[in-house]
């Protein structure tokens, strides 16, 4: 990211960033710690970048940085917090419109099944990953790993989900995705 020269244009850049980034930023925090906790977070994650981009620090990947400032709050204030809602089961989130055809909605029974098969630091990734669409680069600087190590985590997730579907008779796994 470029250095930004005016008040004017920093201004313009968080606005753009809170346009893009807030929705995904806010759902994430909002399933991780309840929406109460989430706006405050959120509202912290985007000061701490002002103020850090007002010092003109060099930052390299604004919406990266922003999703390692809120975990980094998130586990700081839930680590003091019992308003901490731990992980909340996907059941309890919003859930998706009425499927077109019963097969759709099997898939995604069975997909919110596998999904529970994952580990705490599998669920993370996962969900970064294909509910905010990070990128790998994005979702290594948010943990603090290297992007081959990503690589390798999200390899193993997406084989552990195609195994389960393969077990649960869908056959070819690979082809899923498709019928979404």
């Amino acid at each position: 990211m470029a250095l930004v020269s005016t008040g004017r244009e920093l201004n313009e850049l968080l606005r753009t960033l809170y346009e893009t980034e807030g929705p995904k930023l806010y759902g994430y925090l909002v399933r991780k710690a309840g929406a109460t906790l989430a706006e405050d977070i959120m509202q912290e994650a985007f000061a701490r970048l002002c103020t850090r981009m007002r010092k003109a620090a060099s930052i390299s990947n604004a919406r990266a940085y922003l999703f390692q400032i809120a975990r980094h709050l998130l586990y700081r204030e839930t680590a003091t917090s019992a308003k901490f809602t731990s992980d909340m089961p996907l059941e309890n989130l919003e859930a998706p419109q009425a499927a077109s055809n019963a097969e759709e909605s099997d898939l995604l029974s069975t997909l919110s099944a596998a999904v529970k098969t994952l580990n705490a630091q599998e669920s993370e990734i996962f969900e970064m990953r294909w509910n905010l669409d990070l990128t790998q680069i994005e979702i290594a600087a948010a943990l603090g790993k290297s992007e081959r190590q990503i690589r390798r985590d999200l390899e193993k997730i997406v084989t552990k989900l195609r195994h389960f579907f393969k077990d649960n008779g869908w056959g070819d796994a690979a082809t899923i995705s498709d019928k979404l």
